[in-house]
């Protein structure tokens, strides 16, 4: 039973210095993204790679690029933990900027916008179904908005989203063409 209980201990020791080892290694670097702009390790000079991590050392602030596997080295990582880490920043990334943008006026205005016109329709259709007359219905047509109008109406509310969503992908140094909504 002692046993058990030592080897119980160990393990538990163990885990909380890796806990301790993750914390410091985190501290020291800090991966800033991947690109495929330059393609040669500047730890170890291998060349043809299919990218590599753009790495700071926290401490100094000097800035490297790296392979995975080199970059996993130096950092104290596997190759599938700096991976892991970093599609787990870039998801932070992601999550926050769609936060951001969710919380901004034009992202309100644009939906306000939508509602507003979605409600205005409701009411003329359900004015034209409590209608009796063919008269009094082909009245109520006229009323309705076209979808040129429409269009009109929200352009500008558009823009503007339009507009917030390229501050802040640039922001978050997101890729142009990510989605946000």
């Amino acid at each position: 039973m002692l046993d058990k209980c030592n080897s119980i201990a160990y393990i538990y020791s163990m885990r909380n210095e890796k806990t301790i080892k993750e914390y410091e290694v985190q501290k020291t670097y800090r991966i800033l993204g991947f690109n495929d702009d330059q393609c040669e390790c500047d730890v170890c000079g291998k060349q043809e790679l299919k990218g590599t991590y753009v790495m700071e050392v926290v401490a100094t602030g000097e800035i490297f690029r790296a392979g995975s596997t080199c970059g996993a080295k130096m950092a104290g990582w596997t190759t599938k933990e700096l991976v892991a880490e970093y599609k787990a920043s870039e998801k932070q990334k992601l999550e926050n900027a769609k936060k951001e943008l969710r919380a901004s006026e034009e992202y309100g205005a644009y939906n306000a916008g939508l509602d507003f016109l979605n409600a205005e329709s409701d009411e003329l259709q359900r004015r034209a179904l409590n209608c009796r007359s063919d008269e009094g219905r082909a009245a109520l047509r006229l009323e309705e908005r076209t979808m040129e109008s429409r269009m009109a109406y929200l352009r500008p509310l558009h823009i503007a989203l339009h507009n917030k969503k390229k501050e802040v992908v640039e922001k978050y140094g997101l890729p142009e063409k990510t989605y946000l909504s």
